[in-house]
Order: C-alpha cells, then sequence, then structure tokens
C-alpha cells in the first residue's frame, strides 16, 4: 500500500502536476489522519471494554458481600429486637413488687449483659476502591457505595468500641452477683432478693435498654436501608 501511494506521488511530481499533486497530498495526509483516529477510537473502546469487565466484576463481587452482609443483619436486628423486649419486660418488673423466682427469669437477666454486633465485609470494596471506583460512569452509584463503606460501615465500627464500653461497665457487676452467665442469653443471680432491691442494678438494665434502642436498633435500621439502596443501585447499573 505504501509502495503504491509512493508511486502516485512520484508520477505526479515527475509529470509537473503541482495541482494535482497538492489535492494528492491533501487526500494522502486526510486519509492518515482518518487512519490514526480508527485506530484511537479503536483503542479506546478496547480499553472501555476492558473496563466494563473489571467494573462488572468487582460490582457483582460486591454485591455478594452485600448479599451477605443483609442476611446477617437481619439476624442480628432479630437479635436486638429480642433483646428489646426481654429487656423492657425486665425494666418493667423491677419497678413491681418482687416476685417469686423462677428460672425462666434468668433468660431476662441474661438478656441485659453481652454483645449485640456483627462485623461487615468491607474487602471486596476496599480492592476495588484502589484502582477502579473511578470506572463507575454513574454518580449517584459510586456516591452511595462511599456512603455505605466509609460512613455506614465506619460508623457501624464506632458502635462496636461503644459495646465493649457499655459492657465494660456491666461486666462487672454481672461477675460479682451472677453465676452460669451465657452472653446475651442467660444469667442466675446468686442473691435474688438482694439483686431485686439494688438501685444501681436497676438503673444498669434501663441504661442498657436505652442504649439498645436509640442506638444500636436505630443505627442498624438505618444501615439497612442503605445496604438495600445500594443493592438496588447495583442491580439495574449491572443488570443483575
Amino acid at each position: 500500500m505504501i509502495k503504491f501511494f509512493r508511486k502516485i506521488r512520484q508520477q505526479l511530481l515527475t509529470e509537473n502536476k503541482s495541482g494535482k499533486y497538492m489535492i494528492y497530498a491533501f487526500g494522502e495526509i486526510l486519509l492518515i489522519i482518518v487512519g490514526v483516529l480508527i485506530a484511537l477510537s479503536a483503542a479506546e473502546w478496547n480499553s472501555n471494554r476492558k473496563n466494563v469487565i473489571i467494573e462488572t466484576k468487582a460490582l457483582k463481587e460486591i454485591y455478594k458481600g452485600l448479599q451477605s452482609d443483609q442476611a446477617a443483619l437481619e439476624l442480628t436486628i432479630n437479635d436486638v429486637e429480642y433483646g428489646i423486649k426481654s429487656i423492657t419486660t425486665l425494666d418493667s418488673l423491677l419497678n413491681e413488687d418482687m416476685p417469686t423466682y423462677t428460672n425462666s427469669l434468668d433468660t431476662l437477666f441474661g438478656s441485659v449483659y453481652g454483645f449485640r454486633f456483627f462485623w461487615f465485609d468491607k474487602t471486596n470494596y476496599e480492592d476495588f476502591k484502589v484502582n477502579n471506583l473511578n470506572l463507575i460512569k454513574s454518580d449517584s452509584l459510586r456516591q452511595q457505595l462511599i456512603l455505605v463503606f466509609e460512613s455506614s460501615y465506619s460508623s457501624n465500627e464506632r458502635n462496636y468500641n461503644t459495646e465493649i464500653w457499655v459492657n465494660d461497665i456491666l461486666r462487672p457487676y454481672y461477675l460479682q452477683n451472677f453465676h452460669s452467665l451465657i452472653f446475651t442469653k442467660s444469667a442466675s443471680p446468686i442473691n435474688y432478693n438482694s439483686l431485686w432491691a439494688d438501685t444501681y442494678y436497676k438503673n444498669l438494665v434501663n441504661y442498657r435498654l436505652v442504649f439498645l434502642k436509640t442506638v444500636i436498633r436505630n443505627s442498624y435500621i438505618s444501615l439497612k436501608g442503605e445496604i438495600e439502596k445500594l443493592m438496588k443501585l447495583i442491580e439495574n447499573y449491572i443488570e443483575l
């Protein structure tokens, strides 16, 4: 092809057809430009195709992680709701005359002490964030990803520290006044009569109830909504 164009160029120069030569030269330059543009377009298309593959694969992995987190979060919310119900019952009973002790009360005592927390998996997001977060063309999806993993999940990690703090307050009392401890499940009082008359214990129970209601439950319910919103955006974006 190059030899063909060179032969035409030489022929025009030999025949001293400068006008036709200029037209030819212009056409040759134009042809080169078109060829370069086509090559660049092909390279860009191939690059975009590779980016879409990377993006889709990463979002599918993130989506699978969100499905697991969502299922675990549902269980955790149910556990928190059950704990709130049990502690509410105990809180009410402590403000009434002392009932006859039965083993069923151990479940109520146990519901006060222990962690109600779940760690979320950020691994797939962290891997994707390093190099490929900018590949996402949807601003709303990218912003929701950042909101869930950078803000909501981080807030949940702060809840963990708060849960440690609350249980650090509860632990000394429970170790001193209960036996047969099973976190969030059961605790048997060493001296039932003394326990029922203890104002400090009543305050601990009420404090634990308020904290679960206003901090832990609200945080998990809010996070559940943000996860569901993110999953819906991913579903629409990559057509799962």
